[in-house]
């Protein structure tokens, strides 16, 4: 029996002892086994009535407040690290213009509108212009100017007359300016310019006389001509004196305080037209007028026409007696 125990002891397999050094661990009967893993219920849902807890009320501002230093402290050390370009240079440039005589006209070329020397003209875009100076009376010129952006060119022309020029003044003002019979389209003050040579220069106004000049110019020459005109004396009633005519025109009334006039031609037969108004008489006439001044003009065909004023004061007598010429 004893030896059939210790074969037994000597047939244990190896797993059932243990290591050498390893002590073995004896796990009680009675501890209960580990519980299996389960995955945690989801909390309840949070009651409407219970709202969340606000997050404390300065933790937003500080963040932007903090965002926006940041961005500021970014950009000013951009700003210092990289300089800002300088603005562009200006591309446009201006004109100015002096010219002989003044007010004379300044034309470019591409440029719709015209100026009057002296003059500034500006804005313009840096370039090269045709510019064009011109007056009546003078030869007009053209220059070559370059404009450069931001800058002023200067532009200074004198012009060379070819005509001669005759300024008309007088009294009073607003007169017509007839040269050599044809209306100008002024009136006084004024200048106009004229060819060289001859002419005839009439000043006329509705109620006065006309007053009349002959004047010899030069190219470039300048002259004044200022003539005081007189009043016109009323031809609405006129009397024709003698051979049983009565007053010409108008109704009749004393003669007390009128002129006379005594007109006679060689030869006779002459028309007679007084500030324009014909009379129904040929020379020799006389004829009855109010103080004033008159114009008046003898006609025959074949001949000159003569013209001769007058000028008269209560009860005057005048006579006019000329002879015609062919």
């Amino acid at each position: 029996m004893i030896l059939a125990a210790g074969a037994m002891l000597l047939q244990r397999k190896p797993a059932d002892l243990p290591a050498d050094g390893e002590t073995a661990q004896t796990v009680p009967s009675n501890t209960p086994a580990p519980a299996p893993f389960t995955k945690p219920e989801a909390a309840p849902a949070q009651s409407v009535d219970q709202p969340a807890e606000a997050a404390p009320a300065n933790e937003q501002p500080v963040r932007s407040s903090r965002a926006a230093s940041s961005r500021y402290s970014r950009t000013a050390r951009a700003s210092r690290s990289y300089p800002q370009p300088a603005p562009a240079a200006p591309a446009q440039g201006q004109l100015e213009v002096s010219a002989f005589p003044l007010g004379a006209m300044v034309q470019i070329q591409g440029i719709q509108g015209a100026w009057k020397s002296p003059q500034v003209i500006g804005p313009l875009a840096a370039g090269t212009y045709q510019v064009t100076i011109s007056s009546p009376g003078y030869t007009s010129e053209t220059r070559t100017i370059q404009i450069t952006a931001g800058g002023r060119a200067p532009l200074s022309v004198s012009l060379t007359a070819n005509k001669g020029f005759i300024k008309v003044t007088g009294s009073p003002a607003g007169a017509t300016i007839l040269l050599d019979g044809r209306d100008t389209g002024k009136v006084t003050p004024a200048e106009v310019p004229v060819d060289p040579g001859s002419h005839s220069v009439t000043v006329r106004k509705q109620g006065y006389l006309d007053a009349s000049t002959d004047l010899k110019l030069t190219a470039g020459q300048g002259t004044t001509y200022s003539p005081r005109l007189m009043v016109a004396g009323r031809t609405d009633n006129i009397r024709i004196m003698g051979g049983g005519m009565g007053k010409m025109f108008g109704s009749g009334g004393s003669s007390s305080g009128m002129a006379r006039i005594e007109i006679k031609s060689e030869p006779k037969g002459a028309q007679v037209v007084v500030n324009g108004t014909p009379l129904q008489k040929t020379t020799p006439v006389e004829i009855q007028v109010d103080p004033g001044s008159y114009d008046i003009t003898l006609q025959k065909e074949g001949y000159k026409s003569l013209h001769e004023s007058a000028i008269v004061g209560m009860d005057d007598h005048i006579k006019i007696d000329r002879p015609l010429t062919h």
